[in-house]
């Protein structure tokens, strides 16, 4: 119902009428509570939630708002996206341009955007691991839909990780500009950087940045939100030179510190918590 059949029945109903539905089911629950409770649980010992009933609303919102964004770019409905999309800061399209992100908010229809600014989008993303097929096979056929978005809107060029760190680096060179999310936890501590997220040390995955300070990239960090009455926002910071992997982790782990601050319900990694803060405990 999540990920297929409400993001479906949306595409046949004009814009406007299907961010209604996808509200109305967030906001009375009727989908995805479970998780939304799981979600709240993971995040309270990390961030002040005052309204708990509101963030699982924003949370449900954001998920949901999501796989409708993926069935509007797979059936042919990406031009309303756009539509309805407030933009700042887009940058100009320049070789060496890398677009920074985190798992924060509706991120494909950032995807969207920046094609249709001619920067040539080239997204790095994670297998989707077999696994989940046996824990969450819905899930599973969204994620695998989500991937033929990425590539399509990346014009074939997307690239897959692990084991793309050639292709990652050529493409610092090449026409187009790649777009990655940094906030994904350590799977290594022996190969991870630290920085400091919500006055907590969080560790992150040290080879994307590694390439982009060893490859002189100009980094421009961007977040694609929605509102809590479904309006989608995407805003971009000033670009800037990234010659050191640990500056830029820090600078990025400030950047991530202001996101949660603005609305920790977006965030689509609360699962993964414990990985991702380097607890004491």
């Amino acid at each position: 119902m999540a990920f297929i059949l409400l993001p479906l029945a949306t595409v046949l109903l004009p814009y406007s009428s299907g961010n209604a539905l996808i509200r109305t089911v967030a906001r009375r629950a009727w989908l995805l509570e479970g998780r939304s409770v799981q979600a709240l649980q993971a995040a309270t010992p990390y961030v002040d939630i005052a309204e708990g009933e509101a963030w699982k609303y924003r949370w449900r919102l954001a998920e949901l708002s999501d796989a409708r964004d993926m069935w509007y770019c797979l059936l042919g409905r990406s031009g309303a996206l756009s539509a309805h999309l407030q933009c700042s800061g887009l940058p100009a399209p320049e070789t060496g341009l890398v677009l920074v992100g985190a798992h924060w908010g509706t991120g494909l229809r950032a995807l969207v955007a920046f094609r249709q600014a001619r920067l040539q989008p080239r997204f790095v993303y994670r297998k989707v691991e077999r696994a989940i097929l046996r824990a969450a096979p819905f899930q599973y056929l969204y994620l695998k839909g989500l991937v033929v978005c990425i590539d399509r809107l990346s014009a074939g060029r997307a690239i897959e990780v692990p084991g793309a760190r050639r292709a990652f680096q050529a493409a610092l060179t090449e026409p187009g500009s790649p777009v990655i999310l940094l906030d994904a936890p350590a799977l290594n501590p022996g190969v991870s950087l630290c920085a400091s997220v919500l006055d907590r040390q969080a560790e992150f995955n040290r080879n994307g940045a590694a390439v982009l300070a060893e490859g002189g990239a100009r980094c421009v960090f961007y977040s694609s939100g929605v509102s809590a009455s479904g309006e989608a926002e995407l805003e971009c910071t000033t670009a800037a030179s990234c010659n050191n992997a640990e500056r830029l982790m820090q600078d990025y782990g400030a950047f991530l510190t202001r996101l949660l601050h603005r609305d920790s319900a977006q965030w689509r990694l609360w699962h993964a918590a414990p990985q991702f803060f380097r607890d004491p405990a």
